[in-house]
């Protein structure tokens, strides 16, 4: 029986900054979690807790990042988008009314919001 691979399965550094625990992604791109480690981790975060917009969100999320959409396919009652942050891709799933409301194509400027608490570091 193999384990569950969680998506969006990211390698990268915890580091502390002001009181706050940060998971660096790329260069320029980190995320804030909620641990007590520092160092080499690993850090997952589901794609349906992802918000996609257009313009930055005014919500509880404290994680928003900017990223270009690489693409999207659509299967059954979802859409499965993938964004391109600071050469991190993350995906994303959005209901299709959501998508065709956002009037999403690839390479449009795309926010990305999910809270700290949804973020699993491992």
């Amino acid at each position: 029986m193999t384990g569950h691979v969680p998506e969006n399965l990211f390698f990268g550094r915890i580091e502390a900054e002001d009181g706050a625990r940060w998971f660096r992604i790329g260069p320029r791109a980190r995320i804030l979690v909620l641990s007590g480690e520092e160092g080499p981790a690993r850090a997952s975060v589901d794609p349906r807790s992802i918000l996609l917009s257009r313009e930055p969100l005014l919500s509880s999320g404290r994680n928003t990042l900017l990223g270009r959409l690489v693409d999207a396919s659509t299967g059954g009652v979802e859409v499965r988008a993938r964004v391109d942050v600071d050469g991190t891709i993350f995906s994303v799933v959005l209901t299709h009314e959501s998508f065709s409301e956002l009037a999403l194509a690839p390479g449009i400027e795309v926010y990305l919001t999910f809270k700290a608490s949804g973020v699993v570091v491992h």
